[in-house]
């Protein structure tokens, strides 16, 4: 029985020295980020109009993602060294404020966007290009066929979101990258989170771990 138990033990020993020798995890923040936008219905030219304190006044300050109101973010993954193989990949959100049941939904984006994004438009330079339908919600053509993740919220709070398979197409070129979009799709749901220029890096922090 103890020479069983010392083989166990010396197997756990082995796989943690290789994790720690081979595994690496890097941690993407907010200013790594090289694309951000919050685009709304009531504000359709407004390329970040992330909350309405009363129209036509938006701020940047909070995100309230709804079912005509959309956040935008792009991670780029030229950090993480070639060749490596994608392990794990986690999202660390942290709405403030929540209406029990809620659900935020995480979708990967299908078509560039950048310059003058808005509701109507995915950008406006160096010529307008309109989304398949406003918002960016054309399922398969705008966004994905489904999302990449759903996270139903009963309080606030830090809130970990596994988006392995999505960092894993763009890593490899499987799919182009360009980023996620988050909204609500309930009409009783609500979600208001800090913007990550006012938020605590951290809770914006895509964690990556690769290996060779």
């Amino acid at each position: 029985m103890k020479s069983a138990a010392r083989k166990v033990v010396t197997v756990c020993l082995l796989l943690f020295v290789c994790s720690a020798a081979f595994g690496r995890t890097i941690a993407l923040q907010f200013d790594d980020c090289d694309l951000m936008a919050a685009i709304v219905e009531e504000g359709p030219r407004h390329s970040w109009a992330s909350s309405n304190w009363s129209t036509p006044i938006f701020s940047t300050i909070s995100i309230t993602p709804g079912i005509k109101r959309s956040f935008l973010i792009r991670f780029p993954l030229d950090k993480i060294p070639k060749g490596q193989h994608i392990v794990y990949a986690e999202w660390t959100l942290n709405p403030h404020v929540v209406v029990p049941n809620s659900r935020l939904f995480i979708w990967r984006l299908l078509v560039d966007w950048g310059a003058g994004v808005n509701y109507n438009y995915r950008m406006l330079r160096p010529k307008p290009l309109a989304w398949t339908v406003p918002g960016a919600r054309g399922n398969s053509s705008d966004r994905g066929t489904k999302p990449s993740a759903i996270i139903r919220m009963s309080q606030p709070g830090e809130q970990i979101v596994n988006v392995t398979e999505d960092v894993e197409l763009w890593y490899t070129g499987a799919a182009p990258n360009y980023g996620w979009l988050i909204c609500l799709e309930d009409t009783d749901s609500y979600v208001r989170m800090l913007s990550p220029l006012y938020e605590n890096r951290l809770n914006w922090e895509l964690r990556v771990t690769y290996e060779p």
